[in-house]
């Protein structure tokens, strides 16, 4: 979906990518509480945040817009899928509508715990081998894959439409139901994969 984002969203975009790329992995490492971890993780970024407003040079220095919201929880779900919209969206992200941060939340909660299920090799041994018929999950992860795509172009939408002062309470209400949606079925799909990759091993 960058397409439709600016210049300067898609720098903030790859800012926030490094961020979580670099900060997530040593608070996982600490075996604490996934509570905790958010919290530890939610003061990092409002740091992070702070500083990017301080420091305009960076990429404007401008408060988040609604999308920026959107795509900063997005990036921070989809390595912390288990966490859910709160309280990282409560803590940080107030000015955009309750639908769209559940929106953002469980589409990278959606794409974080299929994260695992990329590259994999389930499937070697047929589904004679596994119990599964692996033709039928590598289907249902491309159909999850595309329609998670199509939920986080609504969910854009939404926001781009929230950040004009004309938001759309039916499309931001759909886009949650759909992210939502696809979250829980990207549950159900990861713990399938693993099962029939146990099964091969």
């Amino acid at each position: 979906m960058d397409y439709l984002l600016t210049p300067v969203q898609k720098a903030l975009k790859e800012a926030i990518k490094g961020f979580v790329a670099l900060e997530v992995p040593p608070l996982r490492a600490t075996a604490a509480p996934d509570k905790e971890i958010v919290e530890a993780l939610v003061l990092k970024l409002g740091e992070f945040l702070r500083e990017r407003e301080e420091r305009p040079e960076i990429d404007g220095g401008v408060p988040l817009s609604g999308v920026e919201t959107v795509m900063v929880l997005e990036e921070i779900l989809k390595c912390l899928p288990a966490a859910g919209p709160e309280p990282t969206a409560a803590r940080l992200f107030g000015g955009l509508s309750p639908e769209l941060r559940s929106s953002a939340a469980s589409l990278g909660s959606a794409r974080g715990l299929l994260a695992p299920c990329f590259g994999r090799a389930f499937g070697r041994s047929g589904p004679e081998a596994s119990g599964h018929d692996c033709g039928a999950l590598d289907q249902e992860l491309a159909d999850v894959l595309t329609a998670i795509e199509a939920a986080r172009l609504m969910t854009y939408r939404a926001a781009i439409l929230e950040d004009e002062g004309r938001r759309d309470p039916e499309e931001s209400t759909e886009a949650k139901r759909q992210a939502e949606e696809l979250a829980s079925r990207a549950a159900v799909l990861a713990s399938l994969i693993k099962k029939g990759e146990d099964h091969e091993t």
